[in-house]
């Protein structure tokens, strides 16, 4: 393994509105391994970053749900 590759993770965030679909209560509280941030978008093609350390997921019209950068690593 590369050891110069950077891996980030990310969690996702409930908007915690009670109203929450069902679909975003399922993503709550995954975390995601990614070696490109930008693969966040094969999971939620809708998604946009709205900060360096934030995406907007995106799940549906509405949806206020995002994932939180949590860490950046290099695996050995």
């Amino acid at each position: 393994m590369d050891p110069n590759i950077k891996f980030s993770t990310w969690l996702f965030v409930n908007s915690g509105n009670p109203n929450t679909c069902k679909k975003c209560d399922d993503y709550s509280g995954d975390e995601y391994e990614l070696e490109d941030p930008d693969d966040l978008l094969d999971i939620f093609p809708y998604g946009v970053f709205v900060a360096d350390d934030t995406f907007a997921c995106n799940v549906h019209p509405n949806c206020a749900c995002h994932c939180v950068k949590q860490s950046d690593y290099q695996k050995i």
